[in-house]
């Protein structure tokens, strides 16, 4: 029996070409008692029409047309209209396993979790999918820095509605990196979390979404200001020096490899100013990174090509990225032979 009700809320914006696949990947979930919340957030092409003509022809639909407001506004105003137990936020150009909300409610039922997060799948436009495991891989860390350690995105774990706004927790607007600055923070309001190691949802990686747009990319530091907000989320909460390992090792990821990755694919002048800045503000406020426990876990090659960027050796960072992979594929095939 599906005892309560969960709400989904799509944030939607010129996804046309995917939209069709998120929404009926909703509608044939094996449970049934959803509330389904279309976002169409002043998408200029058709999304907003085939919001409407789903909305005819299934009752557990509701369509919110709103001006554009960036994807944290359009996941906030779902939320606002959400009336389930629990809600999930799925990207629209994502889609889910048939049975995903189906696991979710079977362990909400196990004990009135706040946060229920599960594994995905990376989704390439080719077909190809491969798993990312963000439950199982931090087995054996306390639940709390577990949950500081997991992929930072809003939509591989399911909401408890009453826990989000009895504490206001909602998106920073205006920004683009918001799960960044919204996912760790909520581990300063709960210790209820439960973890279902199964993957439940497709993250479609795409050359024209937001986050690989070279627009995007070349224009938007907001990765600086999300972290900023998540540092100022935990001193105000009076958590920052408990949980310092973990806030250093999600800048080292998000500042450093990141930033450094970026500059390879794109090849830009901003992205070295980029980078320098990154490091001056690991030097600064966390002098000591190269030391951090979860850092020193990493692999050799990730240290070694952080220590071509910190050195200002660009080319030779490239050089060893494009080399490195090559090299251990000519190993293999050497094994193999023996």
């Amino acid at each position: 029996m599906e005892k309560f009700l969960i709400s989904l809320v799509v944030p939607i914006y010129k996804v046309e070409k995917y939209l069709k696949r998120c929404i009926e990947s909703i509608l044939n979930q094996t449970y049934k008692n959803l509330e389904i919340i279309l976002v169409d957030d002043g998408s200029p092409d058709n999304c907003g029409k085939m919001c409407d003509e789903y909305a005819k022809k299934d009752e557990r639909i509701v369509v919110i047309h709103k001006e554009n407001g960036g994807l944290s506004s359009a996941r906030n105003a779902g939320l606002e209209r959400a009336k389930g137990k629990y809600v999930l936020f799925v990207d629209s150009d994502d889609f889910l396993v048939e049975n995903g909300v189906e696991i979710v409610s079977k362990k909400a039922l196990e004990k009135e979790y706040d946060l229920i997060c599960f594994n995905y799948y990376n989704y390439l436009e080719n077909g190809i999918s491969y798993e990312m495991d963000n439950v199982s891989k931090y087995a054996d860390i306390e639940y709390d820095k577990k949950f500081m350690l997991s992929q930072l995105t809003a939509w591989s774990r399911a909401y408890k509605i009453s826990f989000l706004k009895q504490n206001n927790l909602l998106f920073k607007e205006k920004i683009i990196y918001e799960d960044l600055a919204f996912v760790p923070s909520l581990i300063n309001y709960t210790k209820n979390i439960g973890y279902v190691n199964e993957f439940l949802y497709y993250y479609t990686i795409r050359e024209n979404s937001i986050m690989t747009s070279k627009v995007f990319n070349i224009n938007r530091d907001d990765k600086f200001i999300a972290l900023e907000t998540l540092e100022k989320t935990f001193e105000i909460n009076k958590s920052f020096e408990k949980y310092k390992k973990e806030i250093e090792y999600i800048h080292i990821k998000h500042l450093l490899v990141a930033y450094s990755s970026e500059l390879l694919k794109y090849q830009r002048k901003i992205y070295v100013s980029r980078i320098k800045k990154a490091f001056e503000i690991m030097n600064e406020k966390y002098p000591s990174w190269e030391k951090n426990e979860y850092y020193k876990n990493e692999k050799k090659s990730t240290k070694i090509f952080l220590g071509f960027m910190k050195s200002n050796l660009y080319f030779l960072g490239k050089i060893f990225c494009y080399t490195i992979p090559k090299i251990s594929l000519l190993r293999k095939k050497f094994l193999n032979k023996k």
